[in-house]
């Protein structure tokens, strides 16, 4: 709670300047088409997948009143290669995946959150102290507008926590009550060989994508729209929560993010900066990045008001194209935050 109150008093000026009438845009046609494109392996044979299907009462699909959670999460337990029925299924507690498990979405397969939220730990799909672990094309919708006691600012639309050797291809999230991705561990852990490819984070609540501890860890290909209802609200955060999580080998490829209520990107340092510890090494790399119509393109936070404690290692951001900030391109607490540019444009 101390590193929570400290962020948010020394972030004061920078959400000040939000945009306070936010509205909600829809992203150009073919920015969505450009980065949702579903992804159909040549080498899997679906015909032998086991089918959730098979343990849902008929016409589940047209009438979602029974409650089939406690169901469907023994069916992920005691499967390995699982087939999404091509119409939603609706779950009211967070969905726990077992290691060793592949989980493809078809055309119209939904996993849809009806529950309410109390806390940290409710998050909707959950990869959490598992490894190989593969997603196809999930699609996770969250009820943050739904008239339930939710409290916290958590509720990921997929957390991989404490996790190794995870792949996701081409998510789609919306509505989430906190994050729409939260990638790290909440334990002074790490996730390590994490890659996501594509896919679309629209109108959750915290941030797109949040990062806090991980080891080369991708995310690639993707867009994240319209982040908007408790701080921080940028559309892609790399946040650590404690001094011992780690940032080594961060790679963020062609992200594309839009109309995000307080950034497009941010790096906030502020567990990395007592100086009573050993600086720590980061490695971070951001290649492709574009931010449009966000309030501000990127923001940085590196120590605090009183602390000039930097770091080892680099954060890079190259070939990016920062666009119609609502208030500025850049925001920084500190004037010597260390950051490396390589052909940048700014329109």
């Amino acid at each position: 709670m101390k590193y929570k109150f400290l962020l948010i008093i020394l972030f004061n000026s920078f959400f000040s300047c939000q945009k306070s009438d936010f509205s909600y845009l829809l992203p150009p046609e073919n920015i969505i088409n450009q980065y949702t494109k579903p992804y159909s392996p040549n080498n899997i044979n679906l015909s032998g997948w086991d089918k959730l299907e098979s343990i849902l009462k008929s016409g589940y699909s047209k009438n979602s009143n029974q409650d089939y959670t406690k169901d469907i999460q023994s069916f992920f337990a005691t499967h390995r290669n699982i087939l999404l029925p091509d119409y939603p299924i609706y779950i009211s507690i967070g969905l726990k995946i077992s290691s060793n498990t592949n989980v493809f979405f078809q055309k119209n397969s939904k996993i849809i959150y009806t529950g309410e939220v109390k806390g940290r730990h409710y998050d909707i799909v959950k990869i959490e102290n598992a490894e190989n672990v593969t997603l196809y094309n999930p699609y996770v919708v969250g009820n943050r507008e739904a008239k339930l006691k939710h409290t916290g600012e958590w509720n990921a639309g997929i957390s991989i926590q404490d996790a190794k050797k995870v792949t996701i291809y081409n998510p789609i999230i919306k509505n989430t009550w906190g994050d729409g991705i939260f990638i790290g561990s909440e334990t002074a852990g790490l996730s390590e060989d994490v890659m996501i490819n594509g896919g679309w984070i629209d109108k959750v609540r915290r941030n797109g994508i949040t990062i806090t501890s991980g080891k080369n860890v991708t995310v690639e290909n993707m867009l994240i729209s319209n982040t908007v209802g408790t701080l921080p609200q940028i559309g892609l955060h790399i946040e650590p929560s404690l001094y011992e999580e780690v940032l080594d080998g961060i790679n963020i490829k062609n992200v594309y993010t839009y109309n995000n209520a307080s950034a497009g990107l941010g790096i906030n340092l502020y567990a990395f900066s007592d100086k009573a510890k050993p600086t720590k090494n980061i490695n971070i790399s951001i290649d492709g990045f574009v931010s449009n119509l966000s309030n501000y393109s990127m923001s940085f936070s590196i120590g605090d008001l009183n602390n000039s404690k930097k770091y080892n290692g680099n954060i890079l951001i190259k070939n990016s194209t920062l666009t119609k900030p609502g208030v500025g391109y850049i925001w920084k607490n500190k004037d010597n935050v260390e950051v490396s540019y390589m052909n940048m444009k700014y329109k």
